[in-house]
């Protein structure tokens, strides 16, 4: 078997991102549909400076300024006390909690007191700390809302990214509390895909045959926040679509197989030809080039997997 070059090279993501096409069936417009606890409240406004404490003031200050500003609007609060004794941003961050309910919605506000400034450190810290919190807030708590407070300047990307109150952050948070869970080895990948599979049903998203799986991929990654210079790239969703990508490729070309290693030279997976263990495929990869390339706006699943199919034909005896 002979295999053209694209099919081999570290480029492979790179052609692949350019080509052109339409998918083979056309089916009936999908509507992404956003679940209800990820919804953004219409009541509440600029959510990442609802609450202002003064910059100068320490942790200590700032939390007791945040708990007066909720009491003075009428809300309850609810202090986390041993949880903001041991987590692990303890030493900038302290946070409470306050429950809206009215009758246009249900709100879990989620109060970030901080002292200092960001730093590469601190953002790491903070999301270690507390990334699942977007996506597993208890549905009967209402739309969870984040606040932030007594730091100064804007809040870095990747916290807006997690924490700014879109759909799409607490999407990825939801991914990647899963996936410090799974995606460790390729024995993992099955579980990944039944979990995004799941997960993305949700938003009513279709994966019963390739044309919906792929016309699914593509209006997610057209929703999805675009790529700024300077945005997180929300790796564990991004992952999630090159998963399914690629677990379209394997049920139509069951001669790849998922494998990792330092060899495959991907991001996470990557597939390999059990034969021609030299050629491999990167569908997550292409996918994390697509989204930081702003090359959504087409259908870049439906349009790999078309040239995917005309070389791998070329290929056969």
């Amino acid at each position: 078997m002979r295999w053209p070059s694209p099919l081999t090279s570290a480029a492979a993501t790179l052609l692949l991102c350019s080509c052109g096409g339409q998918p083979a069936v056309t089916l009936p417009p999908l509507v992404l549909t956003v679940p209800e606890q990820w919804q953004a409240p219409v009541s509440v406004a600029d959510p990442m400076s609802w609450l202002v404490c003064p910059d100068q003031a320490d942790l200590q200050e700032t939390y007791a300024c945040a708990r007066e500003l909720l009491l003075a609007n009428e809300y309850t609060p609810f202090d986390p006390t041993q949880i903001n004794a041991t987590h692990g941003a303890r030493d900038f961050v302290w946070y409470v909690t306050a429950q809206q309910d009215n009758p246009a919605a249900s709100i879990h506000h989620v109060v970030f007191a901080m002292d200092g400034s960001w730093s590469v450190e601190r953002v790491d810290r903070f999301i270690s700390t507390f990334y699942a919190m977007p996506g597993n807030t208890p549905v009967a708590a209402g739309t969870p809302w984040f606040h932030f407070t007594g730091i100064s300047g804007e809040p870095p990307a990747a916290i807006r990214y997690l924490f700014g109150n879109h759909w799409a952050g607490a999407l990825e948070s939801r991914f990647l509390h899963t996936w410090s869970d799974l995606a460790q080895s390729p024995a993992d990948v099955p579980a990944c895909l039944d979990v995004a599979r799941t997960t993305l049903s949700e938003f009513g998203l279709l994966f019963e045959t390739t044309d919906s799986t792929t016309q699914s991929l593509d209006l997610l990654l057209q929703r999805m926040p675009a790529a700024t210079e300077d945005s997180y790239r929300p790796v564990a969703t991004l992952m999630a679509v090159g998963l399914l990508l690629g677990d379209l490729v394997q049920q139509e070309f069951p001669e790849f197989e998922w494998v990792s290693g330092d060899e495959v030279m991907a991001t996470q997976f990557a597939l390999r030809h059990r034969q021609n263990t030299t050629a491999f495929l990167r569908p997550i990869d292409y996918v994390l080039q697509t989204w930081r390339d702003g090359s959504t706006a087409g259908t870049p699943a439906a349009d790999y997997l078309s040239l995917l199919r005309q070389r791998l034909t070329a290929t056969q005896p």
